[in-house]
């Protein structure tokens, strides 16, 4: 019975985990964590991840102004 308690606790703590990107600011604050800290495995963190990537790759407005003069 004890562990069926346990396994509850944890379950309960896990859905009430603030997401990383929450606490950085790179989410809503009220964003939660649904993988228990595993980024890895959360869609969100790939997304985010995948804009990232994508951002760092455009060109600067500046350099975008020199090409076309």
């Amino acid at each position: 019975m004890a562990t069926r308690e346990i396994i509850r606790v944890v379950n309960v703590a896990a859905e009430q985990q603030l997401c990383t990107h929450a606490l950085t600011g790179r989410a809503p604050c009220t964003k939660m964590c649904a993988n228990n800290y595993e980024c890895g495995a959360c869609e969100f963190d790939q997304m985010l991840e995948d804009l990232a990537e994508v951002s760092r790759n455009l060109p600067r407005p500046s350099e975008s102004r020199m090409r076309a003069a």
